[in-house]
């Protein structure tokens, strides 16, 4: 045991002097907000996993260390992590694409984790105070919808600058004591947070399978049904105080995400189903990507545990969003 302690200081010093590590400052990405629950911390400057991650000035993330925020952006995108860009360099981002393919003025206003609630409280303190030509808001209809619809703002609790969910008391006490010594530890945090998750995401694209959308079919009984109509409600609550924010100068955009589950059940009622019901019911601008993912869903994604987008569905989004905006161009004159 002693041996092990020896060792453990040793390294921890070697790491300390000899490695270029982020500030224990920037190894806290989350922070408290009374508003939106928590946000992402100013001028950010570090990694997350194996990506480069940089904020601005304002907490929103940025394609390198350019602290300064633009006074005014032409398209504004509100959402979470998809928007963020899980596991994804920001220049590979369909966020950052949309800007050079555009060469327009583009903020990432997404946040991994974000429910309804926070997106529509972190839209309202942003258009108070600007004006941008285009608003685009993501919803992934299984996490925002399906298991978050009735979350509150503070569904998530910031310790040691991670999120831990507050109605999930299981292994809490192992994720606060790593995230615990990811902020005090510069061995841990190299070992762990930098190389090893390195490793475990190289691993999982790898050895991702193909036939990932192989899903039973659904049945729904009456509760379900019910629920499904409650969440139903919710939504269309969500979507009129959305419309709400925006003013006639600015076109709104809802980009609705698939699941695996809404792939392959597409005449059945389901969470999806009834979004696409309550957007165009409110005549909402609707961009569903669920008929670009339908035939290559496998390849899209991260791995077979992570099915947020890799680069190929990035580019893909992006390239689906840009067109939107060009045919948006000519409707409703929406300058680039």
């Amino acid at each position: 045991m002693l041996g092990i302690i020896i060792a453990l200081l040793i390294g921890e010093a070697f790491v300390r002097i000899f490695l270029d590590l982020p500030n224990k400052d920037y190894r806290k990405l989350f922070v408290s907000d009374q508003s939106v629950g928590y946000k992402m911390q100013s001028n950010f400057v570090g990694t997350q996993g194996p990506v480069r991650l940089y904020t601005n000035d304002n907490g929103h993330r940025i394609l390198g260390n350019q602290n300064k925020e633009e006074i005014e952006y032409d398209i504004v995108v509100f959402g979470d992590s998809f928007v963020f860009g899980h596991l994804t360099e920001y220049e590979n981002t369909f966020v950052n694409l949309i800007d050079e393919k555009t060469k327009s003025k583009v903020l990432n206003a997404g946040v991994s984790g974000y429910n309804l609630n926070q997106i529509h409280n972190a839209a309202k303190e942003y258009l108070e105070l600007n004006n941008p030509k285009v608003v685009i808001v993501s919803i992934h209809v299984a996490s925002d919808i399906t298991s978050q619809i009735h979350q509150d703002v503070n569904w998530l609790k910031v310790v040691y600058g991670s999120l831990f969910r507050t109605d999930d008391p299981s292994d809490y006490y192992e994720y606060v004591l790593r995230s615990f010594l990811s902020h005090y530890s510069d061995l841990y945090y190299w070992a762990f947070e930098m190389k090893i998750k390195q490793i475990y995401h190289k691993l999982n694209i790898l050895y991702k399978k193909e036939d990932v959308i192989n899903i039973d079919e659904q049945i729904y009984i009456e509760e379900d049904i019910k629920e499904l109509e409650i969440r139903k409600i919710k939504f269309d609550d969500f979507i009129v105080k959305f419309q709400g924010l925006i003013n006639s100068n600015t076109v709104l955009i809802f980009l609705l995400i698939p699941s695996i589950n809404d792939l392959k059940h597409f005449e059945e009622i389901s969470d999806y189903n009834n979004a696409l019901l309550v957007l165009n019911d409110r005549e909402a601008i609707i961009i569903d990507l669920r008929e670009y993912f339908k035939n290559n869903y496998s390849n899209l994604i991260i791995s077979n545990n992570d099915r947020h987008w890799n680069n190929k569905g990035h580019k893909l989004v992006g390239d689906v969003i840009h067109n939107k905006l060009m045919e948006l161009l000519l409707i409703k004159g929406i300058d680039n």
